[in-house]
């Protein structure tokens, strides 16, 4: 179900300071992310661009949301345990 992919996301994808950020708002990682894959319509992520410069990484990805096609920059500058972590979005 959607708690096992949001503990995964939680834990194997985001950066400990996005869990952290998340927890300072008032939830949990866990919960909110779980809470916002129930409303997510899309899972694939094509990736436009890769640039690593030094410890910091940030990769450009194309989605289509309602038919329109949306590019953002995504800050993979974080790395745990010798992994690149997402360290913000949005």
């Amino acid at each position: 179900g959607t708690s096992h992919r949001a503990n995964d996301i939680c834990n194997k994808i985001f950066a400990p300071t996005i869990a952290a950020k998340l927890k300072a708002a008032g939830g949990s990682c866990d919960t909110v992310v779980s809470d916002a894959l129930k409303n997510v319509d899309i899972f694939v992520l094509n990736v436009q661009a890769l640039k690593i410069t030094g410890k910091t990484a940030v990769v450009t990805v194309k989605s289509t949301s309602n038919g329109k096609n949306v590019v953002q920059a995504l800050d993979l500058g974080h790395r745990a345990d010798g992994t690149w972590r997402l360290g913000s979005f949005g």
